[in-house]
Parts: structure tokens; C-alpha cells; sequence
């Protein structure tokens, strides 16, 4: 059995407006029981939509995650290179939980960048995603992106100032006098 927490998210866009080039995310989980044990995560990636869109990217799973008994961890997935958009939804899926783990994800309220609603989760019934309500502000989940721009962003706002560099030059060559 596959339990799933998902969350809808705005990233910050830069005032130069490039797109964002994904190389990780990390998920914080934690366990409730006296006893560690181990477990999978899968985390995708969704436009957002009413309440999801098309995945964005290939399904990233991660297997045998250990976690101690009343303990919280880390899980970073890495290697994600793919474009995000400002508005994303995530999933986390966990599946081959060992026995008598307790495991949930950590709630940040509010997000330290970006924004999301805290008000509603979106859930699965295995064939269908829906927005259900939380707790009052529990909504939040740990979720953190490591971006850098998008190659063709970074080459196009490089190749425009070149083109500016490169025009002014030819302006102040124009203005001298012919000898």
C-alpha cells in the first residue's frame, strides 16, 4: 500500500524572468514510533491545475531510506533536471514502509520563498486527484528547490547583451569624424 502527500506551490520568479532549470528537491519526513526502519519515496511533479495538471518530468524514486525511531530525515532527490514552471504541484508517495514505522512529512508554516495555500491539500484515490481541506494552516509541507536558470534563458539574456554591447560600439565608431 502506497500512501501520498501532495502539495501545491508557487516558486518566486526572477525579475529577469528566466525559466528555472530543477536539479533537486529535498522532503523532511518523520517518524511517530520507537522503531526505525526503512522506506521508499517517490516524488513527480505537476502543472498546476483544477486541482492537477500534466506530470512535468519522469516519476524520481528513491529505495531503501532508513529513518530512526522518533527521528526526522532529510530526503533529497537529486539529478531532477527538468524546466518548472512559477506554479507546481508535488507529490510524495512512500511504499515498502517496514513494519511498525510511523511515518508522516513535516509541516513549515508559512513557506520561508514562494507561497503556497495552506489551506487544502490535494489527494489521490489511485485514479483521481481532489483538493481536501487541512487542519487550520497545517497544510504546508517541507519542500525545498534547488534551481539555476534555464540554459536557453542564461545563452538568450547573454547573447542580448552581447547584441547591446555590440551595437553600442558600432554607434560610437560611427560618431567619430572621417579624417
Amino acid at each position: 500500500m502506497a500512501l501520498g502527500w501532495r502539495q501545491r506551490f508557487t516558486t518566486i520568479r526572477p525579475s529577469t524572468r528566466c525559466l528555472r532549470f530543477l536539479t533537486s528537491a529535498a522532503v523532511q519526513f518523520f517518524n511517530q514510533s520507537s522503531t526505525g526502519g526503512s522506506y521508499d519515496a517517490t516524488l513527480r511533479l505537476y502543472e498546476a491545475g483544477a486541482p492537477v495538471g500534466s506530470q512535468i518530468g519522469p516519476s524520481y524514486s528513491l529505495s531503501g531510506l532508513s529513518i530512526g525511531g522518533f527521528d526526522i530525515s532529510t530526503v533529497t532527490f537529486t539529478g531532477l533536471n527538468v524546466v518548472v514552471p512559477d506554479n507546481l504541484v508535488f507529490t510524495v508517495e512512500v511504499s515498502a514502509v517496514s513494519l511498525f514505522l510511523d511515518l508522516g512529512l513535516n509541516l513549515f508554516q508559512p513557506p520561508s520563498i514562494g507561497s503556497s495555500d495552506s489551506s487544502a491539500i490535494i489527494t489521490r484515490d489511485g485514479s483521481s486527484f481532489a483538493s481536501s481541506a487541512t487542519a487550520a494552516g497545517d497544510g504546508n509541507l517541507y519542500l525545498k528547490l534547488e534551481a539555476v536558470p534555464e540554459s536557453a534563458s542564461v545563452a538568450g539574456l547573454a547573447g542580448l547583451v552581447l547584441l547591446a554591447a555590440g551595437l553600442g560600439r558600432m554607434r560610437r565608431y560611427s560618431k567619430l569624424p572621417l579624417s
